[in-house]
């Protein structure tokens, strides 16, 4: 069947241009707008801010309270996400305590431009669009936003304990959010988030492989191809179809041989997951241990980060997308070094 190898003899020199997201100046004294699905990309790499200090306003509600004599007020409150920290630590508070704060003219342009627009009945368009807007994100902040997507560092520092006055170790992870770009990772301790042990434990077990990947690099003299008769199994959780597994052994002869080649099936025939079972094959079957570059366009990421997820979930796989910060923290935390350690 692999008489002749087969190859591409065209080149094309491809130009991608990316626009970089505008990043916000905390000075900055221009209206808020209310985007869907809009984020705030801070301006440099992940720290902690031990100051209060403003990021965005995310919400208002009214809130009843009772004076000195026993008579019953509303008044506004409005739900802060904090420079530095992550939404799942956004707090609600009144006008008063925070317009005296650092970026509190936030809260004037959040009043103008969505609270006053939503209680106005002069554009009711433009109403509409806010209320579906604030919808929108109040989901995203439960369903996404404070959701541990991954955990890509750890660190150990030093802190002083408020009560006793006590200098004491403390363990942070660096975690990265779900729905949110690296850029908005933030550190948290074991404690705040115990509920995603799960992802500690899979950060854990991808530091370990860190560690294995310096005895297992890509071997000078490629193996003798030998077919694939059955369905991978183990580490592979889908099961192919046959022209599938055809398409498999093509692409490890071709690797085998040190060639190039191009899997050229139609629309819908799982290119994908071909290409995804041959690096598979590559980890878990040659021992390969990586890493290996897939380059997608960006309307398509999403759906390789799920077929991964579907057929090879133990595999490390990183996307190296977004702004220029989120990419120098997946190049900080996330990419392999040629000793195969973590750069850390």
């Amino acid at each position: 069947m692999w008489d002749y190898p087969r190859r591409s003899n065209r080149s094309q020199k491809v130009t991608y241009k990316e626009s970089e997201s505008e990043h916000e100046d905390e000075n900055d004294e221009e209206g808020e707008e209310l985007q869907e699905g809009g984020e705030v990309v801070p301006q440099s790499l992940p720290l902690e801010v031990e100051d209060n200090i403003i990021e965005k306003i995310l919400d208002h509600r009214e809130d009843v309270r009772k004076d000195e004599e026993g008579k019953e007020y509303s008044i506004s409150e409005y739900l802060v996400k904090w420079k530095g920290k992550s939404y799942m630590k956004s707090q609600w508070d009144e006008a008063k305590n925070l317009l005296s704060l650092k970026g509190g003219k936030k809260l004037s342009n959040y009043v103008k431009n969505v609270q006053e627009v939503i209680e106005s009945n002069e554009n009711e368009e433009e109403r509409e669009n806010v209320l579906v807007a604030l919808e929108l994100r109040r989901e995203l902040l439960q369903s996404e936003w404070t959701k541990v997507e991954r955990i890509i560092a750890s660190r150990e520092i030093e802190k002083e304990d408020s009560e006793s006055g006590e200098t004491k170790t403390v363990q942070q992870y660096l975690v990265k959010w779900r729905g949110l770009s690296y850029s908005e990772c933030t550190w948290e301790t074991p404690d705040a988030i115990k509920e995603f042990q799960n992802e500690i434990d899979g950060y854990l077990a991808r530091t370990q492989q860190s560690m294995d990947h310096k005895t297992n690099p890509t071997p000078k003299n490629r193996p003798e191809f030998q077919k694939l008769t059955d369905q991978p199994r183990g580490w592979l959780t889908g099961e192919l179809r046959d022209y599938q597994l055809e398409g498999l052994n093509w692409l490890v002869y071709n690797w085998c041989n040190n060639l190039n080649g191009i899997l050229a099936d139609e629309m819908g025939l799982g290119k994908t997951i071909q290409t995804i079972s041959f690096l598979g094959t590559l980890l878990y079957k040659m021992q390969v241990g990586g890493p290996f570059l897939v380059v997608v366009p960006l309307s398509t990421v999403n759906n390789w980060e799920n077929e991964f997820k579907k057929w090879t979930p133990e595999m490390n796989v990183v996307s190296y997308t977004g702004n220029s910060d989120s990419r120098a923290i997946i190049r900080e935390h996330e990419f392999w070094v040629e000793t195969g350690a973590r750069k850390n």
